[in-house]
């Protein structure tokens, strides 16, 4: 396969005249040592995750919000992992532009969050995506992606743009190549200017012109035709999509040497795998098996005539996507291709609804029970949402299993993946292999797997919380500078203070563990000389993309009745509970303590006489201080309480947690702005540097309040964790609520991103019907512990 490094270089001459069992002996060698044992450290140095987002629904107006459960496992088992406690998630629009970011707080595995919808948004296909820090050093196209259509009924609808894209059919032969000579299975996709399949038919012509082979699409646009190419032949395919336009296009060029694979069925329990190459080959060839880098047990076999086969029992291999990868004697990959399998066992969700239907402002109660595993009490982490279905609303694209057994695994748009799940048919098993062919495998390169190299990783795990992390550099020179003590705050009553020590490349990293909301942030350096240095900090945020295509806003025929509604519902949303669906709350946190823990000494200065400068205040009440001036410098020296002596060198200073170097600015500032002094009498040790002891003032704001800030002191907002926003729903209990003038128009009537089943298994919710008539949909997606995933779906109507 082109672009594949060889991880062995080997003198050949006398290769054919060597015994099979030598033969396979040496192959042997290498699929064991090589490649089996290569792909386990490689799963050992390269944990990735993956993510998987239910939102409440796919359709919204401005004014609405989208609100998101995050579900964060191990890539290659699927299971829920507590890694990263910090999920990012990005509203984009189709060009990439991010135009709501968030970080989200993940716990177990799992988070939710939302965004309000902004009325400057305009009527578009938006993407919603998600990751983490540590996603970030694999490729974007392993991000969680799912589009999302945004109307702004404020404003006039956009026309209905023709989308950009063209016209375009792919081919892709079974192994990865064409060879002269020998005949392939060659699949391809054709996509039409939505970015979703075609269907079309064709022909392969060669250069005379003649036909040599046709062609027509099955389901999305995907099929495949059998095709042997000639020697001194090139060859194009004329393809006809259903539109009537016709694309010429060249096929792959086939090599003059080299293998080409199949896979095909034997029966119910079997599948064979031919591997073909010269008639005169008798090389030694070995296939190993993998999913999510789990391997079965290489097997080799020498080409007889130019053909090896394999038999492979279906049960043997794992579920979800299986990679076949056939080596050389020289350990060389020269063909592959991808064989799913549906996996039999889900997490088996019961979903009833108390009725069938109800009439507006009615109790609806809902019962999920979950099936029993293995004779173990049913466990799992589940989210539902219910809303409106309509032309305008349908049900959700993605389910959790197929994303993660399926979509994860592989490049670009699927359409429909629960397709390949629900039906179990011969059409859609041939469905699923020809869509194994078309698309290539995404987390692993045999490259990086057979070179034993360790890659270097630039993100870090966010396993306490946020990191900030970015570069400090020398003004003048802009070289890194390394070794300078750092210091970030967030002021505040509660300030956030961390300290680092830059790197040999001026890289500096600060691991902020709880930090919730936006805030204003100051990174500043220990600059003696003051302003010499120069503070970048890195957004959080990914700045790569992924190479997925979406469709341009398409609105069914009938879509100005309905859209008014929600365009009515919405604004009336707005205007009577507001304040009760933009409703924030702080997630319970325990330690409120600063860093030094609890001071020795405490000062609020509100319980003595106030003097009118600062030197007045420390000289007669901080006992544990003593201020000293020399040549018009101000310094401080804190006693330390185990000598009670004084330290000779200079204590830590802070004023709302923000680092002061220079004691003039502290006592030349306004006594009557500080609310309190706290001191703590022993050495603290930040980085490379020790200060004797520590003098924290607070403001009565934590604001600072005016406080000047060091020459080279960065300040920014940054976004910490987002705080939790409360979903309201009204309730009816009582005759006096059900006759309330207030309308409720909602479309989504309820939303629980976490529900934690009994003992049992078995949960119970309930809520009202709005005054809304339609048909509600109710939809619970989750995962267990050992990585089972799945979704049901319910369904009720509301009458007036």
């Amino acid at each position: 396969m082109p672009g594949l490094k060889k991880i062995k270089q080997h003198i050949i001459l006398t290769l054919l005249l060597l015994p099979a069992s030598f033969l396979i002996s040496r192959a042997q060698q290498h699929a064991d040592a090589d490649v089996a044992g290569l792909l386990k450290t490689y799963h050992s140095q390269n944990f990735q995750e993956k993510i998987f987002v239910h939102t409440s629904k796919s359709f919204y107006v401005c004014g609405e919000n989208i609100w998101f459960k995050i579900y964060n496992v191990d890539a290659y088992g699927n299971r829920p992992v507590a890694i990263s406690m910090v999920s990012y998630v990005e509203l984009l629009s189709r060009d990439h532009k991010p135009l709501l970011q968030s970080n989200i707080e993940l716990n177990g595995g799992s988070g939710s969050g939302s965004f309000m919808l902004p009325f400057s948004l305009g009527s578009g296909v938006y993407v919603l995506r998600a990751y983490t820090n540590w996603m970030k050093n694999f490729s974007p196209e392993l991000f969680f992606e799912t589009p999302l259509t945004i109307i702004n009924s404020l404003k006039k609808l956009p026309p209905v743009e023709k989308d950009s894209f063209a016209y375009r059919i792919r081919f892709f032969p079974e192994g990865g190549n064409l060879v002269i000579g020998l005949q392939s299975k060659v699949a391809f996709q054709a996509v039409g200017r939505d970015g979703l399949g075609i269907r079309c038919s064709g022909i392969i012509v060669n250069k005379h012109n003649d036909s040599v082979s046709s062609f027509k699409s099955q389901r999305f646009g995907i099929g495949n035709f059998k095709f042997t190419p000639l020697k001194d032949e090139t060859y194009k395919a004329v393809t006809t999509m259903e539109t009537g336009e016709t694309i010429i296009s060249d096929l792959p060029p086939a090599l003059s040497d080299g293998y080409v694979m199949h896979v095909c069925p034997v029966n119910k329990e079997n599948i064979k795998v031919l591997v073909f190459s010269g008639e005169s080959s008798t090389d030694a060839i070995s296939l190993v098996v993998h999913s999510r880098l789990q391997s079965n047990k290489p097997e080799t076999k020498i080409t007889a005539k130019g053909i090896t086969e394999f038999i492979i029992n279906i049960k043997d291999l794992a579920e979800g996507v299986s990679h076949f990868t056939i080596f050389n004697s020289l350990g060389q990959p020269v063909c592959e291709r991808l064989y799913f399998q549906a996996p039999i066992e889900k997490l088996a969700i019961g979903l009833t609804t108390d009725q069938q239907e109800y009439a507006t402002r009615k109790k609806v109660g809902i019962e999920i029970s979950l099936g029993d595993i293995d004779g173990l009490p049913a466990n799992a982490d589940l989210s539902l949402s219910v809303f409106r279905i309509d032309s305008l609303e349908g049900l959700p694209l993605n389910d959790i299993q197929s994303y993660l057994w399926l979509g994860s695994e592989l490049k670009g748009t699927i359409e429909s993946p629960s397709y390949y799940f629900n039906s179990m048919d011969s059409t859609a098993q041939e469905a699923a292999d020809n869509l194994m062919l078309v698309h290539g495998w995404s987390r692993i390169k045999w490259e990086d797997v057979l070179s034993q190299g360790k890659a270097p990783f630039k993100f870090l795990p966010e396993y306490e919380g946020p990191v900030i992390s970015g570069r400090i550099r020398e003004r003048n020179s802009g070289a890194p500078a390394k070794g300078i003590e750092t210091f970030l705050t967030v002021p505040a009553q509660k300030f956030l203070f961390k300290s680092c020590t830059s790197d040999q490349k001026g890289q500096i990293l600060f691991n902020l563990n709880k930090f919730y909301g936006n805030n204003e942030v100051i990174v500043q350096a220990f600059d003696k000389l003051k302003g010499v240095y120069n503070i970048d900090i890195f957004t959080p945020f990914a700045t790569d993309f992924s190479s997925r295509r979406y469709p341009s806003l398409k609105l069914p025929g009938k879509w100005q009745d309905q859209l008014l509604s929600y365009s009515v519902e919405t604004q009336v949303e707005n205007v009577y509970v507001q304040d009760k669906s933009q409703t924030f709350y702080l997630p319970g946190v325990k330690d409120t303590t600063a860093f030094y823990s609890t001071p020795d000494k405490t000062y609020r200065l509100d319980d003595y006489t106030r003097f009118i400068t600062m030197e007045e205040v420390m000289r007669e009440y901080v006992t544990e201080v003593r201020v000293r001036k020399q040549q018009e410098s101000f310094t401080y020296q804190v006693m330390n309480a185990a000598s009670k002596f004084f330290f000779d060198n200079n204590p830590l200073v802070l004023l709302d947690g923000l680092p002061v170097f220079d004691m003039n600015k502290i006592i030349d500032f306004n006594p009557l702005k500080i609310k309190s002094v706290e001191v703590v009498t022993k050495k603290y040790f930040s980085g490379n540097n020790a200060f004797e002891g520590i003098v924290s003032y607070r403001t009565y704001k934590g604001d600072l309040d005016g406080f000047p800030l060091e020459p080279g002191a960065l300040v920014l907002e940054y976004p910490g964790v987002q705080l939790q926003r409360e979903f309201y729903s009204p309730q009816y209990e009582t005759p006096e609520q059900v006759e309330s003038r207030t309308p409720d128009f909602r479309n989504l009537l309820f939303w629980a991103p976490v529900i934690k089943p009994d003992a049992n298994g078995n949960s119970r919710l309930a809520f009202f019907t709005s005054d809304r008539p339609g048909r509600y949909a109710v939809v619970v997606q989750g995962i267990n512990d050992k990585g089972m995933a799945g979704s049901n779906t319910a369904f009720f109507t509301i009458h007036k």
